[in-house]
């Protein structure tokens, strides 16, 4: 399956199990020596393969008005460990939730 294609329909799947709202989080891949990302201000519930952009590593880091915001943290991710092959970053609505509820977190369990 093409890598662009692939990570639509994982963005999607993000979306439908209620993972990311709007424009919030991102998927990106490691393709041999590019990322794929999605753009600035895709929202991934309707993302087409479109919105995903295909960037050597060298080159997304010039990129900012066209990348999603968050590609320096998913290059950072690439650049610390060569294995990585995909980077998924989430902003759960029950975690952007309970981040407004607390500033600390506790344990709700010991498992």
């Amino acid at each position: 399956m093409d890598k662009i294609k692939e990570i639509a329909k994982y963005g999607k799947l993000l979306h439908e199990k209620n993972l990311v709202i709007g424009e919030g989080g991102n998927i990106s891949v490691r393709d041999k020596e590019n990322l794929i990302i999605k753009r600035r201000c895709a929202d991934m519930s309707k993302c087409l393969e479109e919105d995903y952009v295909s960037v050597s590593f060298h080159e997304a880091e010039s990129k900012k008005n066209i990348l999603s915001t968050e590609t320096p943290f998913h290059v950072a991710c690439y650049k610390a460990k060569e294995d990585i092959g995909a980077v998924i970053h989430v902003h759960s609505p029950y975690m952007v939730a309970a981040s407004m509820k607390t500033d600390k977190l506790e344990d709700i369990s010991y498992e």
